[in-house]
């Protein structure tokens, strides 16, 4: 049967998704972390400010991708993973840094994607 195996152009709920996961990225940077608050760096509790927000440059660097079948989301600064991940940093890896993830889907951002995949797939 022609045309009963061709895939929906998800796109347009995909972009829409990108730009619902950037604003849910910067509520986790201004909470310092969300659903779990963040350990406060050292730069936080000797001289104040927030945590991972020195000159904003992680924040303001997160970007997305959408195509007819996929949604990236991320960031090309250099520092990022150490920050998400945690781990060993510095000269001769000296510096522990934990593990501040910034890049978390909350579950009210999942329950959203699946109710705009589903209204787009019904309506299409």
């Amino acid at each position: 049967m022609a045309g009963t195996d061709r895939q929906p152009n998800l796109q347009p709920v995909l972009r829409d998704f990108g730009e619902r996961m950037q604003r849910s990225i910067a509520k986790n940077f201004k909470e310092g972390g969300r659903p779990k608050k963040w350990k406060p760096s050292k730069r936080v509790k000797e001289k104040g400010g927030q945590t991972l927000i020195k000159s904003g440059r992680l924040h303001s660097s997160i970007t997305y991708e959408a195509g007819s079948n996929y949604m990236t989301i991320g960031t090309n600064v250099i520092y990022s993973r150490i920050h998400q991940l945690g781990g060993m940093a510095g000269r001769g890896r000296k510096v522990s840094i934990p593990a501040r993830p910034y890049l978390v889907f909350q579950n009210e951002d999942l329950r959203y994607l699946g109710l705009k995949l589903r209204k787009y797939l019904m309506q299409n």
